[in-house]
C-alpha cells in the first residue's frame, strides 16, 4: 500500500482498476511473492459484495458490519481495495489517495499497538523486580 509501489499507481486522479489476476501478477513479479501470498494480502485489504450486508462474514463480529462504528475490520479505511465482478472475472478498484490514507491508518494502528504493549511491559517491570 506504499506510495512507491508502481504496480498500483494509476495515471489519473480518479483511481484505477484491473483484473484480480493482472494485479496478482504485477504484485508477485514486483515483490517476488508467491501468487497465493498475494491473494491472501488482497483478501486482507479488500471489500467485496456480500449476500447480506448486515450479516458478518465468518470470523467477524456483528459490530464489524455497522458503518457508524469506528475502527472496524470491514471498514473502507482498513480495506481500501474494492472487489467487483467483471465481465472477464473478478476486478479490483482503488484510488491512489485512499491507498495512501489507508497506509497511514495501518501504520498508526501498528504504532499504537506497539505503544500500548511497551507501556504495559514497562508498567509490569517494577512488580517483576520486587
Amino acid at each position: 500500500m506504499g506510495s512507491k509501489t508502481n504496480f498500483m499507481k494509476s495515471n489519473n486522479q480518479r483511481g484505477e482498476w484491473t483484473t484480480r489476476d493482472e494485479l496478482v501478477s504485477r504484485i508477485s513479479d514486483g515483490l517476488g511473492w508467491r501468487d497465493s501470498r498475494v491473494l491472501e494480502a488482497i483478501e486482507l485489504f479488500s471489500l467485496g459484495p456480500r449476500s447480506n450486508f448486515l450479516e458478518p462474514p465468518p470470523g467477524m463480529s456483528p459490530g464489524d458490519v455497522y458503518p457508524w462504528r469506528f475502527n472496524r475490520a470491514l471498514s473502507y479505511l482498513r480495506r481500501p481495495l474494492i472487489l467487483r465482478r467483471g465481465q472477464s472475472g473478478p476486478e479490483i478498484l482503488w484510488g491512489d489517495r485512499h491507498l495512501e490514507t489507508a497506509r497511514e491508518n495501518l501504520l498508526s494502528l501498528c504504532l499504537e499497538i506497539s505503544k500500548v504493549r511497551t507501556s504495559t511491559i514497562l508498567w509490569r517491570i517494577p512488580y517483576a523486580i520486587a
